[in-house]
């Protein structure tokens, strides 16, 4: 198996949790770190986030190779349910320094 470096990429891990508004006030600053590194550890998902232009077309290489022209399609429509009353949604992430991303290339058949 050959490694490949991929530019124009990172990987975060992105979790989120509604939280009352009243247990999060009187949470301790140390509880309240605690809590997120936990939720971060047993909670989240890995995310792949690709470097973006301004039109949203996307450039990286693999390796020293040749460049990959992509294209994003993104939406503004959030798929959470709404929020309850007396509640707060906390969205935090983390980005990795690494990503861990594996690529898998299935070779072309000749017939």
């Amino acid at each position: 198996m050959q490694n490949y470096k991929i530019h124009g990429l990172s990987e975060i891990m992105l979790f989120h949790c509604d939280m009352d508004k009243k247990e999060l006030f009187q949470t301790d600053r140390r509880d309240y770190s605690d809590f997120i590194d936990e939720k971060l550890l047993n909670e989240s998902s890995q995310v792949f986030v690709l470097g973006e232009s301004a039109e949203l077309v996307i450039d990286f290489k693999i390796g020293e190779g040749k460049e990959i022209n992509c294209k994003i399609e993104y939406s503004e429509e959030n798929q959470l349910p709404a929020i309850e009353e007396n509640k707060i949604r906390l969205v935090c992430w983390e980005c990795l320094k690494k990503p861990m991303l594996r690529l898998i290339f299935q070779r072309a058949s000749v017939n």
